[in-house]
């Protein structure tokens, strides 16, 4: 019911600021329109698939509304979830005709969950495909034998049909001498006769019958030539299959292989690319040493207690470009959807936006301007992406042992290896923040008690914002407490947490 309010409320206001709806067959396309945007709210997916394909056919990309890429956006990626839950692999062919004759309605989500399904469908296709040729080659068998039996029933018909004819020749032509031998006078000329006759007659049998024998051994010979030719066939073709299936499967291990290599590289900083034994905290330690060096190089020492942890390279708001804001838009995206997920799999409702939102509030505050403002946004809404590694029963838990608390602590180094969907340029601010939201001002946190201004601002920020979110939401371990109470108690712990952040944040709320 939820998200059908939303999608009619969607539909409803983009509705009012762009009438008239279309240009080209205005009335019907409403219709069409409305009656999508009813089944998707009723989550008939494909009847409001077929509906938003009709009235994107009196569109072009140039001429689309925003209102109808947005219900079609809505519309393709749950009806590309129904597809996946069902394996209708005729509907997915479908789904990729269209997709090929609306690309502008295409989104990021929907691009990676049909990239996602491609391998998935192929090897489907495949299994049905290896099943057809299975119940054709037995169909096949199944014929052979038949024409061999027919053949075979064939070749005693007609020897049968020949021994007959033989035989009744020779009883016509003995009555014929019998007659003969009974009207002729018994001399010893015409018994000589009668004794030539009966051999000649005796020999045209036996040519009768070799003939015969001929006959059907040639026959025979042929079924065996047919044979002979059907099982080589059949022998070719079971061979080019079994190679061509071969062939398939080892270049799905070959690209298997290339992207687990891919993957295992893209987790790794592009300095040590090529070390592929590191343990992740050695993959961290490496990355900050790296950075503190180019710190280093850039500003004077200063006192231990007052040396900042090292960040990326400084980028001024003035030299954004809008490809780098295309990025960071991108990146939002991706960050959002796996915000979702993670919420789902913790049972924090909203968590990760709630967080990301006041961080992003704090960082704009805190004069660090809009790039890293908006990186903060986004590594924190993923800042505990480690949590997808932790078993789902155990966040519902109301109190942990001491080994379920290390199990949690742990996100911390396993959340390290999920962040290879971020760019690279982008990649330490979400180290910073996934490894070292946990740190305390002084010393007490984990995971290497650093103290202070050593501690990355991001960290810093979302360590604040996550204890207060913590207090004012619903958790099976306490209760919910007002805002004002949660300041007041995070004020009464100044080592954990810093105490000009918390001022900002008591100010915005």
């Amino acid at each position: 019911m939820k998200k059908s309010s939303a999608a009619f409320f969607l539909f409803f206001c983009i509705f009012i600021h762009s009438f008239p709806l279309f240009a080209v067959n205005a009335a019907t396309a409403e219709r069409y329109m409305t009656s999508a945007n009813e089944q998707y709210g009723l989550e008939n997916f494909s009847k409001a698939y077929t509906y938003i394909n009709y009235v994107l056919e009196q569109y072009d990309e140039k001429t689309v509304t925003l209102n109808v890429k947005l219900l079609a956006e809505l519309i393709y990626y749950d009806y590309l979830a129904e597809i996946e839950k069902k394996g209708d692999i005729s509907a997915f062919r479908e789904f990729q005709d269209s997709v090929n004759d609306f690309p502008y309605i295409v989104s990021d989500r929907i691009q990676k969950k049909l990239d996602s399904l491609v391998p998935v469908f192929q090897k489907k296709a495949a299994d049905e495909e290896a099943k057809k040729k299975a119940a054709a080659q037995a169909q096949a068998a199944q014929q052979q034998a038949t024409a061999q039996q027919k053949v075979q029933t064939a070749a005693a018909q007609n020897n049968t049909e020949a021994i007959a004819a033989i035989q009744t020749s020779n009883e016509e032509l003995a009555k014929k001498l019998q007659e003969i031998s009974d009207q002729l006078i018994i001399t010893q000329e015409t018994q000589n006769q009668v004794q030539q006759i009966r051999e000649e007659l005796s020999s045209s049998a036996r040519e009768i019958q070799k003939n015969a024998e001929d006959n059907a051994s040639g026959t025979r010979l042929l079924v065996f030539i047919l044979i002979g030719v059907i099982v080589v066939l059949i022998v070719i073709i079971v061979s080019v299959i079994i190679i061509v299936l071969r062939m398939s499967q080892r270049q799905k291990e070959l690209f298997t292989t290339t992207l687990r290599i891919v993957s295992e590289i893209k987790k790794l900083p592009l300095e040590i690319s090529n070390t592929t034994t590191l343990r992740i905290e050695d993959t961290y330690n490496e990355l900050r040493k790296i950075q503190k060096m180019e710190a280093e190089e850039e500003e004077e020492s200063q006192e231990e207690e007052e040396v900042a942890a090292p960040s990326i390279p400084k980028v001024e708001d003035k030299d954004i470009t809008e490809d780098l804001r295309a990025e960071l838009r991108e990146l939002a995206n991706d960050c959002e959807s796996n915000g979702i997920s993670i919420d789902k799999h913790t049972g924090r409702k909203n968590n990760s936006r709630k967080i990301a939102e006041l961080v992003f509030k704090i960082a704009k505050e805190m004069d660090l301007g809009e790039y890293y403002s908006m990186l903060y946004f986004c590594a924190s809404m993923v800042y505990d992406i480690g949590f997808l590694d932790i078993k789902q029963e155990l966040f519902e838990a109301g109190v942990f042992t001491e080994e379920e608390k290390n199990t949690i602590h742990e996100h911390i180094h396993s959340g390290i290896e999920k962040l290879d969907f971020v760019p690279e340029k982008f990649r330490p601010i979400f180290v910073d923040a996934v490894c070292m939201h946990h740190e305390n001002p002084d010393g007490s946190g984990y995971p290497n008690g650093i103290k202070g201004k050593k501690i990355p601002d991001v960290a810093r920020i979302i360590h604040v914002v996550e204890t207060y979110t913590a207090m004012t939401s619903k958790r099976s371990y306490h209760d919910i407490v007002d805002s004002e109470t949660a300041i007041e108690t995070i004020k009464k712990d100044p080592g954990k947490y810093d105490g000009d952040i918390v001022d900002i944040l008591e100010d915005l709320i």
